[in-house]
């Protein structure tokens, strides 16, 4: 269960920082340049040069969200599974107490006639 939580806070994170990225792209393109950022006159320069239709495809995005939602559904329906066949089972063991009353019961009406 903790895995769990921790796979969909992990992915809401990453998720986020992606589109914080994604809107600041614009901006990070226009900053001014300065002769001591060298490092990121070459970043803006690989960013304007990128196409970033082919880096950022939606559609394997989608995809592979979709299949990570599937695998945590999968892991959680197998936690659950097991969690009720482990019930089961104590439910199995355990001596059923309704049986003995009504016997006690037949016995008391007995010896009373």
């Amino acid at each position: 269960m903790t895995t769990l939580i921790l796979s969909i806070t992990l992915l809401v994170s990453l998720a986020g920082m992606i589109i914080i990225i994604y809107r600041k792209l614009p901006l990070l393109i226009e900053l001014p340049l300065d002769s001591r950022e060298g490092v990121l006159l070459r970043v803006k320069e690989t960013i304007k040069e990128k196409d970033w239709s082919k880096v950022f495809n939606t559609r394997n995005f989608l995809r592979k969200t979709l299949m990570r939602i599937r695998i945590l559904n999968l892991k959680s329906e197998n936690m659950i599974n097991k969690k009720l066949e482990e019930w089961r089972h104590r439910e199995i063991e355990r001596p059923s107490h309704e049986d003995n009353y009504w016997s006690k019961l037949k016995d008391l009406t007995q010896k009373k006639k």
